[in-house]
C-alpha cells in the first residue's frame, strides 16, 4: 500500500502541477485510511513518500552547453534520443543508421522542442516531454566514439525484410511495436485492438509458458523457470527501450525470486508496488507514459475487481469480471480512440487466439524457425476478419473525459466493486444504472442539438473550416499536407471529439492540396454525403443556411488562386466570409460585382500572403475579425507582414491558427 501510495503521489505531482490539489482530496482520505488502520511509523513513512513523490515530481535538469557527450537510448526513422550526464535531447537526422549504445560527441544548439501540432493530432511536443525530452539538439558535427557490436537496428530490418505487405506490418507492430500506419494497422485500431499491435505482454507470457514446458520436461522447475526467462531476455534486448515488456521480465524474475529464494515473503501488490518504484527510480518520467500507468493500473484494477467477485460461482465470475475489466477501461479508450466501441470486448475474446498465434509464431520465427509461410496464412486470415468486422462495428464518439468527470466515473465504479463484494444487489443496479447512465449523458450529442458553430480547423499549412447548424455539418476546404494524413491524423479524430458522425457537404474553394488534399482520405475514412467545387453550384441552401459564392469569374483564369472560390454565409448573428486563395485581382472583380459584402468574420485570402488582403479590400469589407489559418514556421513566411500591418491600421483583431490552434465561434440556440 505504502509502495503504491508514493507512486499515486509521484504520478500527479508530474501530471498535474497546476490543479492537482484538486485530487489531494482522495490522497488525504487515503492517509486518513492509513492513519485509522496502521501504526503512527506507516502514517509518518506515508508522509515523507507522499511529500518526496510531489518534490521529484518538479525536478528538471537543464544544462547550457555547446558540446556533449552521451548515448543514444532510442531510435526512430529520422530522429534519436540521447542521453547526455542525466540530460535527454531529440536530435533529428532523416534515414539515421545510429544503433542504441552508440556513444557520440556532439556539437550542437540546443533549443526547446517547439513542434507544430494540428488539432486532434499527435503531440509530439508532448510525447518527448512525457519522456523527460525538452530540448532539441541542433547538431554541427557527430563524432561516433564508440559504437557496440550488437547491431539491434539491422538484425530488426534484417528478420523484417523476410515479410512483405500487412504481413511485414503485423509482424513488426507485434514484435518490435515499430508501426508503419499500414491499412491492416488502422483497421485493427478502428476496433480498438490497438494494444495487440505492440510488444504485448500476453505474447511475451505465452512464450515463456512454452519454453517453461519444454524446459520442465529436462530439468526441475525452478530451472525451467529460469531457463525460460533467459532465452525470452534475448528477445527484449531487440525490443529494447520497450517499457512493458522490460517490466514483465523484470516482475516475472521478481516471482522467481521471491518463489524460489524468499519463500513467497512478498504477496502480489507488494511485488506490483515494488517494481514501480523501482522503475520510477530509474526513470522518473514513466509515471507519465501509458504503458507505465495502463501496465500498472490494469493487473491493481483486476485484482480488485476478482476480489469482489470471488464469493460469486465460477460462471458468474467470467461474465462479470468481462464486463468490469470493460467498464473500468472505457475512459481510457475514449481517450485513445476518441469513441466507444460497444463490441470492442467482444472483437478482443474473438480475435485474441488469433492475435496469440500470430504474436508467438513471430516469437518463434525470430528465434530462426522457419514459420514465415504460416504467420503470412494467419495474418491474411486475421486481415479478412478484421476487414468484416469494421464494416459492422458501431461506435460512439465522445471527447476525453477532464479530470474531474474521470474522478466521479471511478468512485461509481468503486462503488459498485463494493456493492458487488457485499452482495448489497439493490445498490449494485442503483449503482450500475447510474454509471450507464453517466456514460450515456456523456457521449450523447446534447450540446450539438443546441448550438451551432464555425470553426477554422488548426491544419497546418493549409484551410479547412467547419459550419455545423445543430446536426446538420458542412466543410469548406479539407486541408492537405504532404507529410501525413490530415483527415486521419486530425480531421476525423476532431470530428469524433465532437461527436460529429458525418459530413454533410463538402465544399472546395480550388484544386490546390492543402484546400483538398485530404478529400480522398476523408470521404474513403468517413462518411461525407457530396461535395461540390463549381460556381455553378451556387447559391446552395443548406436547412436554414444559404451559401454564396462571390466569385462570378471562378474557372475564366490560367492562375488557380484567381479561379478560388469565395463563400459567404450568415449563422446566427454574423457574416463569415471564407476566401480561399482569392487573389488582389479577384478582389478588385468582387468590388465590381457587388456593391457590398456582408462580412464580420473574415478568413483571410490566402494563408496571409501579400498576393490577397489589398488594403482597399478590406477596408471595403471591413470585418470585425480576421481569422488566418496558417502553418507553424511555414517555409513561405506568412502570414507576411505587410498584411498584418493593414489589419493593424484598421484596427481589426486577427486570429492565427498557428498561434491559437483550432478557432471557433459558437452560440447557442433553444427554439424549435
Amino acid at each position: 500500500m505504502i509502495l503504491l501510495f508514493f507512486f499515486l503521489t509521484y504520478w500527479l505531482g508530474l501530471s498535474f502541477r497546476y490543479y492537482w490539489a484538486i485530487f489531494c482530496i482522495p490522497i488525504i482520505l487515503l492517509l486518513i485510511i492509513i492513519y485509522r488502520r496502521t501504526n503512527k511509523k506507516t502514517f509518518v513513512i506515508s508522509i515523507s513518500l507522499f511529500f518526496a513523490g510531489l518534490s521529484i515530481s518538479f525536478i528538471r535538469i537543464n544544462l547550457a552547453k555547446s558540446s556533449f557527450q552521451g548515448v543514444v537510448y532510442e531510435v526512430k526513422d529520422n530522429y534519436f534520443l540521447f542521453n547526455s550526464n542525466g540530460e535527454r535531447l531529440y536530435v533529428y537526422e532523416k534515414n539515421n543508421t545510429r544503433e542504441i549504445g552508440d556513444i557520440l560527441d556532439i556539437q550542437g544548439e540546443k533549443k526547446d522542442t517547439d513542434f507544430a501540432v494540428l488539432e486532434s493530432a499527435f503531440d509530439f511536443n508532448e510525447y518527448l516531454n512525457k519522456k523527460g525530452v525538452f530540448s532539441e539538439l541542433v547538431p554541427s558535427k557527430i563524432t561516433v566514439k564508440f559504437s557496440p557490436p550488437l547491431k539491434l537496428q539491422s538484425a530488426r530490418r534484417f528478420f523484417l525484410s523476410g515479410f512483405e505487405g500487412d504481413t511485414k506490418s503485423l509482424v513488426s507492430s507485434i514484435l518490435f511495436s515499430m508501426s508503419d500506419e499500414s491499412n491492416i494497422d488502422s483497421s485493427i485500431r478502428s476496433l480498438h485492438l490497438g494494444k495487440f499491435i505492440s510488444a504485448n505482454g500476453t505474447y511475451i507470457y505465452l512464450f515463456i509458458g512454452f519454453f517453461t514446458f519444454l524446459l520442465s520436461l529436462v530439468f526441475p522447475k525452478k530451472w525451467a523457470d529460469i531457463g525460460s526467462l533467459a532465452v525470452c531476455n534475448i528477445y527484449l534486448i531487440f525490443v529494447f527501450p520497450k517499457f512493458s515488456a522490460i517490466r514483465i521480465l523484470f516482475i516475472l524474475i521478481f516471482k522467481w525470486v521471491n518463489k524460489y529464494l524468499l519463500k513467497e515473503k512478498f504477496d502480489y501488490l507488494a511485488i506490483v508496488g515494488i517494481s514501480g518504484i523501482f522503475f520510477l527510480t530509474m526513470n522518473r518520467f514513466l509515471a507519465l507514459q501509458q504503458s507505465f500507468i495502463l501496465g500498472y493500473l490494469i493487473p491493481i484494477g483486476i485484482f480488485f475487481i476478482r476480489e469482489a467477485v470471488k464469493e460469486y460461482n465460477k460462471i458468474a465470475q467470467k461474465f462479470i469480471i468481462t464486463g468490469l475489466i470493460y467498464l473500468f477501461l472505457i475512459p481510457f479508450e475514449i481517450s485513445f480512440y476518441n469513441s466507444i466501441s460497444p463490441f470492442s470486448m467482444v472483437f478482443q475474446i474473438l480475435l485474441t487466439p488469433v492475435f496469440l498465434i500470430i504474436g508467438f509464431l513471430s516469437l518463434l520465427c525470430f528465434f530462426r524457425l522457419p514459420l514465415h509461410a504460416v504467420i503470412k496464412w494467419f495474418c491474411s486470415f486475421l486481415s479478412t476478419i478484421v476487414g468484416g468486422l469494421e464494416k459492422v462495428n458501431p461506435t460512439f464518439n465522445a471527447p476525453p473525459l477532464n479530470p474531474i468527470l474521470i474522478l466521479i466515473y471511478y468512485f461509481l465504479f468503486i462503488g459498485l466493486l463494493f456493492y458487488l463484494k457485499i452482495k448489497f444487489k439493490p445498490v449494485i443496479k442503483i449503482v450500475f444504472l447510474t454509471q450507464l447512465l453517466f456514460l450515456a449523458a456523456y457521449i450523447i450529442p446534447i450540446n450539438n442539438m443546441i448550438s451551432q458553430e464555425v470553426t477554422f480547423i488548426n491544419v497546418g499549412q493549409g484551410d479547412a473550416c467547419l459550419i455545423r447548424n445543430r446536426d446538420k455539418t458542412i466543410l469548406i476546404d479539407t486541408g492537405g499536407l504532404s507529410y501525413m494524413d490530415v483527415a486521419k491524423d486530425s480531421l476525423i479524430p476532431f470530428f469524433r471529439k465532437n461527436r460529429i458522425y458525418r459530413i454533410d457537404l463538402a465544399i472546395l474553394t480550388h484544386n490546390h492540396y492543402d484546400h483538398r488534399g485530404a478529400l480522398e482520405s476523408l470521404s474513403k475514412n468517413y462518411k461525407v454525403r457530396s461535395y461540390v467545387d463549381k460556381k455553378d453550384s451556387f447559391p446552395i441552401t443548406f436547412g436554414s443556411l444559404t451559401f454564396n459564392n462571390y466569385n462570378l469569374h471562378a474557372g475564366e483564369f490560367e492562375d488557380e488562386n484567381t479561379n478560388s472560390l469565395v463563400i459567404g454565409f450568415r449563422l446566427g448573428k454574423k457574416d463569415y466570409l471564407v476566401t480561399g486563395d482569392a487573389t488582389k485581382k479577384t478582389e478588385e472583380l468582387m468590388m465590381e460585382d457587388f456593391s457590398s459584402i456582408p462580412c464580420d468574420i473574415l478568413k483571410v485570402g490566402h494563408h496571409g500572403s501579400d498576393t490577397s488582403s489589398s488594403l482597399k479590400f478590406i477596408k471595403y469589407l471591413n470585418p470585425k475579425e480576421a481569422v488566418i489559418s496558417v502553418g507553424l514556421n511555414n517555409s513561405h513566411h506568412l502570414p507576411k507582414e505587410s498584411v498584418l500591418t493593414t489589419f493593424k491600421k484598421l484596427n481589426i483583431p486577427v486570429k492565427r491558427t498557428d498561434y491559437l490552434g483550432s478557432i471557433t465561434y459558437k452560440n447557442y440556440i433553444f427554439n424549435a
